[in-house]
């Protein structure tokens, strides 16, 4: 009972201070700071991932996929050059590679090639779009 008569003490004086109008100008300001604070936290780092992903490049034989725990279910794969962690837009291929395949992806470029050798060591190609 006291919390609910304080609360309307501070109501009733913030509507003797400020009118009506500058006060529902002021909520809606700060909604809608809200939603462009949600929107960047959101998308900015979505938009920077993709980017980051098509300006990447790597050629290379997959020598061994690892599950590490503390990438949360994402393989890694030891390339010839080092590691490389499969990001979210390259988990498409995830299920596909195989060790001794050969990867590679251009700069700005959405598409992974895998080859993988089949019989009489021709080499097969793959095309797959990581990103749909």
């Amino acid at each position: 009972m006291v919390a609910v008569l304080e609360v309307n003490y501070y109501i009733m004086f913030i509507e003797r201070f400020i009118p009506k109008k500058i006060l529902r100008l002021l909520f809606i300001l700060g909604g809608c700071w809200l939603i462009v604070g949600v929107v960047m936290y959101g998308l900015f780092p979505s938009i920077v991932g993709r980017n980051s992903f098509i300006e990447s490049e790597f050629q290379s034989v997959i020598d061994s996929i690892e599950y590490r725990p503390q990438h949360r279910g994402a393989p890694s794969i030891k390339l010839r050059s080092g590691w490389h962690l499969i990001r979210i837009e390259e988990m498409k291929i995830v299920n596909f590679i195989q060790v001794k395949d050969s990867i590679a992806k251009e700069r700005g470029s959405e598409v992974i090639r895998v080859y993988r050798r089949v019989e009489k060591g021709e080499l097969k190609p793959y095309s797959l779009v990581a990103t749909q």
